[in-house]
Order: structure tokens, then sequence, then C-alpha cells
């Protein structure tokens, strides 16, 4: 296993713990559905990073890449 995988690893599973936390909280108020939703976009990217980095050959490495690029959408224009 590549040590690189470990960084999106803990990236994915500390976003799926704030997204659940902030979910948790009031899930009707409409600012923690934006939360929750940005929040689940990086977990989706990490997530995809992960099984990227850790693919077996480079045709599945970009398909993974196109998959976790969805994560993208939603993070996308505040990183702008």
């Amino acid at each position: 296993m590549n040590p690189y995988v470990l960084l999106p690893l803990f990236a994915c599973i500390a976003s799926a713990m704030v997204a659940l936390s902030i979910l948790s909280r009031d899930g009707r108020h409409p600012a923690n559905r934006v939360g929750t939703a940005l929040t689940a976009s990086v977990t989706w990217l990490a997530f995809f990073e992960v099984l990227r980095a850790s693919a077996p050959d480079p045709g599945s490495a970009l398909a993974l890449l196109r998959i976790g690029g969805v994560g993208w959408v939603c993070i996308g224009p505040l990183a702008l």
C-alpha cells in the first residue's frame, strides 16, 4: 500500500464525520443542509482519491478520477 493513500483516507473519514455532525444538529435548517452537501462532496472526492491511488491499472485510475470529479461540482466555485 502506498503511504500517499493515508492522507486522502484521513480526509475522507474526517469530512464524513464533520458532515454527519452538521446534519445531526438540525437537518431541517437550510444552512445545515448546504454545509452538509459541501462537506459530503469533499468526502466523495477523497473517497475516490483513495480508490484511485490504489487502482491496479491506469485505465481504472482514470475512470475513478472522472467519477470522483463530481465532488468538484460543489466545492469548485468555493475554491475559485
